[in-house]
């Protein structure tokens, strides 16, 4: 198989782990005492390439396994405190960030979008198609927004630069 490649999420004293591989699961483990206590754990949220973010409880993350289906991920919102699954957008492989109570998503396929970050249900505040400057690459890079514009790189190096400003 390939490598699970997402980061451990902090939340206080406790962390969020996942893995899509294998048996694709979830959990939240308490780290404030000597050994690490599990707090839940489920298939709600299993990150395959990109790592979850959280904003106010919620984890904002993309499930599924890239290798198995990349179609069938999901861009999901899942309650920190009790893993239960708020919603989930049928977007395929994804990476994304998060700021100013906003989701800034880019799927593999390069459909840029931004969403509030909100655990009632996804709210898409607007989107736009990257253009592919050579054939039909892959966007894996999580975006990067620095001074109102959001920065895209795809697997060939290319990158496309999007003012969100004002």
């Amino acid at each position: 198989g390939s490598p699970n490649a997402v980061d451990p999420v902090l939340l206080g004293d406790r962390v969020f782990i996942s893995s899509s591989e294998t048996d694709s699961r979830g959990a939240v483990l308490d780290i404030s005492g000597d050994e690490p206590e599990l707090v839940w754990e489920n298939q709600e949220m299993a990150n395959h390439f990109s790592s979850c973010v959280c904003i106010d409880g919620y984890l904002y993350g993309v499930d599924g396994d890239y290798n198995l289906d990349i179609r069938k991920c999901t861009l999901r919102c899942v309650n920190a405190e009790s893993g239960e699954l708020m919603w989930k957008e049928p977007t395929g492989g994804a990476s994304l960030t998060a700021a100013d109570g906003k989701l800034i998503v880019l799927t593999t396929k390069g459909s840029l979008q931004i969403a509030e970050a909100t655990p009632e249900a996804y709210a898409e505040i607007c989107s736009c198609q990257l253009p592919a400057e050579t054939g039909i690459p892959w966007w894996w890079t999580p975006p990067v927004l620095c001074g109102g514009r959001i920065y895209c790189r795809n697997q060939n190096g290319d990158l496309v630069c999007v003012d969100v400003g004002n």
